[in-house]
């Protein structure tokens, strides 16, 4: 995948993002707070996904792509957060935040958020990798 075209696709699900969660009663505004909106959200799909018995659950890759969505949209946060030393960066089947060389996986703790419930927390992960990252790239400068 291209910059351009990862690019396209994070902006893609980012609006997207922002577009269904103003369908569920919440404002995404890019801030630290809005983390514990996606929370909420992602809470709602994991309870949906919980109450269908295993021979009806949704396949996993229909999980990935509203993953993708809220994943991304928490790695937004991060990414401007961060600075200019954060960016997204394109891997085999899909892409994840570089903060000079720390990588971090938004996209696959929400598909976690979503299967395995409350314990795969997005705010812990928003809060405990972001600060990571952040003395990540402090080191970097201190070099």
């Amino acid at each position: 995948m291209n910059t351009n075209s990862l690019n396209e696709m994070v902006a893609h699900h980012t609006k997207l993002a922002i577009q269904i969660a103003e369908t569920m009663g919440h404002t995404l505004d890019f801030s630290s707070e809005s983390i514990h909106r996606v929370e909420d959200i992602l809470d709602n799909y994991s309870n949906d996904y919980a109450s269908h018995d295993d021979m009806i659950k949704p396949l996993d890759r229909e999980v990935w792509s509203i993953a993708a969505i809220w994943g991304t949209y928490v790695g937004e946060v991060m990414r401007m957060e961060l600075g200019e030393r954060c960016s997204w960066e394109a891997v085999e089947g899909g892409y994840l935040l570089d903060a000079q060389g720390a990588k971090a996986n938004p996209i696959l703790k929400a598909f976690k958020r979503i299967v395995n419930g409350p314990e795969d927390n997005i705010v812990s992960f928003y809060d405990i990798i972001g600060e990571k990252m952040r003395e990540h790239i402090q080191k970097g400068q201190e070099i």
